[in-house]
């Protein structure tokens, strides 16, 4: 396939080494610097995402809100509960509400 052709503001240069590229644009860096430094810039960014990572993690529950052993239920919120029950059934005696 060939390569997108390119816009018309802009001209697209290929070259075959990094050493020549910087030499077209006039980069006065020795490669190793070059590279340094985006080594460098990349271990800042994961410095960073670890950092956060740590962050997040401190702020997540894994703790289950499940509980083994529920306590009993207070009678009056089951009565309740039975109350509102039949008041619905004598109401929709066909089972469909509104």
């Amino acid at each position: 396939p060939h390569p997108p052709r390119p816009s018309k503001n802009y001209w697209v240069v290929r070259i075959a080494s990094l050493a020549a590229a910087l030499d077209k644009l006039n980069i006065k860096i020795s490669i190793e610097d070059l590279l340094k430094a985006i080594h460098d810039e990349d271990e800042a960014v994961r410095a960073e995402q670890i950092e956060r990572r740590a962050a997040l993690s401190q702020r997540v529950n894994t703790v289950s809100d499940y509980i083994a052993n529920p306590s009993k239920l207070d009678p009056l919120v089951k009565e309740s509960r039975r109350l509102l029950i039949e008041l619905t059934g004598e109401a929709f005696p066909d089972g469909k509400v509104p």
